[in-house]
């Protein structure tokens, strides 16, 4: 490697330490965070609805991708001008790309398995079977439009300008001989991206509006009940209130009786406790697709904006602003990222066996240590 270009990259590469280091604290959490949704998952939660069928799958594809996303930009970071591995490039691209595409669309999924559970509950559903389907269509689906990334990605030989000086660089990109067909196929990926976002977050704007519509008539109808149980004749009994409500007057027709609602009270409490259950669940699925739409749209901005603005090549910024530029870029690495936070702040179940399972380690530890003592 030529010295003056070993120079330029220590010079990047110092210059976007900042970077470096948050693509790293990236892929350590994705990695630790994901194995332990997996771990947890598949081996303590039982999931016999289904709810959480395509977490494990989104736990492992969001672990390849922080991998991948993590391990190219802190690459590229070190190698900016000189990228070390023609085929380590194309492999990096394609399973980033892969991920990344397989993550946003399996979110497809889940939003899609949400609506027809929320909005058309008696209706057709995605049964174990459509589910499975569903992950090996878009296996397939990822690797047929990722592999030509195999082919038109690569190390690039051109003249750039870095520090007021223009010089000879090998740099990892998508395209290395851009022409009309792959302006299409990349114009073709990114429609494919917005109207993946474009129609996960539609049916989650239609679930949030079914689940305020039946939040609210509940509401009303416990209202509606509370002022209709104060004109009649009430009485409690126990201290576990048990609540024995005798109705004089119901209609002509009808004789006097007596109706015992301690068990409905309890079926009503069981009932609560599944509905905000399965609200929380919604509402951790909506959290991790609007973090999914919000890690997208930087970097789908940059990328418009690397194409159209002429004459413009974002190492000519300064260096604080190249830094932001660089950020917003790779924004999508928090796709990956912020999953395990989201499913630890929801999912009561997952929060007690990360509980349940630092406590375990914590009492081994101790038996150890007083054995040793």
């Amino acid at each position: 490697m030529d010295d003056n270009i070993s120079a330029l990259n220590e010079k990047y590469s110092s210059i976007v330490l900042p970077n470096t280091i948050l693509m790293s604290c990236g892929i350590v959490a994705g990695v630790f965070g994901n194995a332990t949704i997996i771990i947890i998952y598949i081996a303590h939660i039982d999931d016999k609805k289904g709810d959480r069928y395509f977490i494990p799958i989104l736990a492992f594809i969001d672990c390849l991708g922080s991998i991948s996303n993590g391990l190219f930009y802190v690459i590229d970071n070190f190698y900016i001008f000189s990228f070390p591995s023609e085929i380590l490039c194309r492999v990096l691209l394609f399973v980033l790309t892969f991920a990344s595409g397989f993550s946003g669309h399996v979110l497809g999924a889940i939003a899609l398995q949400r609506y027809l559970l929320i909005c058309h509950p008696y209706g057709k559903q995605l049964t174990l079977f459509r589910r499975r389907l569903a992950v090996i269509v878009i296996t397939f689906a990822c690797i047929i439009y990722g592999t030509p990334l195999l082919i038109i990605s690569g190390v690039e030989t051109s003249q750039k300008t870095f520090q007021n000086r223009t010089f000879s660089t090998n740099i990892c990109v998508f395209d290395v001989n851009p022409s009309t067909l792959t302006i299409v196929y990349f114009g073709s990926f990114l429609l494919l991206t917005t109207a993946n976002i474009t129609v996960t977050s539609v049916l989650y704007i239609l679930i949030m509006k079914t689940i305020y519509k039946t939040l609210y008539e509940d509401k009303k109808l416990r209202k509606n009940l509370m002022k209709n149980l104060q004109h009649e004749k009430v009485s409690i009994s126990g201290k576990d209130d048990i609540f024995n409500i005798c109705i004089d007057h119901i209609d002509a027709d009808e004789k006097t009786r007596k109706i015992s609602v301690g068990s409905n009270y309890s079926q009503t409490k069981r009932s609560e406790h599944r509905l905000n259950i399965r609200t929380k669940i919604n509402v951790m699925f909506m959290t991790i697709v609007a973090f999914y739409v919000l890690s997208y749209i930087p970097s789908i901005v940059i990328l418009i904006l690397t194409y159209t603005l002429k004459d413009f090549y974002y190492l000519q910024l300064p260096e604080s602003l190249l830094n932001v530029w660089i950020f917003f870029a790779r924004f999508l690495l928090l796709n990956h990222v912020v999953n395990p936070l989201i499913y630890g702040y929801f999912d009561v179940k997952l929060r007690s066996n990360v509980k349940r399972m630092c406590c375990f380690c914590t009492s081994n530890n101790r038996q150890q240590s007083s054995v040793v003592n």
